[in-house]
């Protein structure tokens, strides 16, 4: 296993808990960050340790520089380097690519229960790839290079998010 400096946002539970940790991982070109407005103080006020880790080559974790070289292997050694330092088997929530991370997680290691939302498809993306590119094909086109500016956000915006979505809750 190739260890990499992986950056984790810590919500600490107040005092003793029973509860299992939580740990979500975010979904590609994402970062821990979209779990930390409502989902970690969420669980986090209900009693869980929860944790957050950014991916290889995103957010604050090693090796933006080749972010496109890492594949689910590298994520599952991310995983897996951060399951080793909780204190008891955890609960794994995993997000869009992260649930291939966190099933591959599981078939080496052990948890307390895994929670897959909008898991990836088990046939792959290549038709919503090809669908993505034919009905929203500024949004495809963003996919394809660094994303960055308001431009980038109202692209998401139009395939993710509502009309009435901030741009600037997007941009942060």
């Amino acid at each position: 296993m190739t260890l990499r400096r992986i950056h984790t946002l810590h919500r600490p539970a107040a005092g003793r808990t029973l509860l299992p940790p939580l740990v979500f991982v975010h979904g590609g070109y994402a970062t821990a960050r979209c779990w930390d407005e409502y989902f970690l103080p969420y669980f986090n006020h209900r009693g869980f340790d929860c944790h957050a880790l950014d991916l290889s080559g995103h957010g604050e974790s090693e090796g933006h520089e080749r972010l496109d070289s890492f594949g689910i292997d590298d994520y599952v050694e991310d995983l897996t380097q951060v399951a080793r330092q909780l204190p008891a088997p955890a609960v794994f929530i995993g997000h869009s690519m992260s649930t291939v991370v966190v099933e591959r997680f599981l078939e080496q290691n052990t948890a307390r229960a895994a929670i897959l939302m909008a898991p990836v498809p088990p046939g792959g993306i290549l038709g919503a790839s090809m669908r993505m590119a034919l009905t929203q094909p500024a949004f495809f086109s963003e996919q394809l290079r660094p994303a960055g500016g308001e431009q980038s956000a109202r692209t998401m915006r139009s395939v993710y998010y509502s009309r009435e979505t901030e741009i600037d809750d997007l941009m942060r």
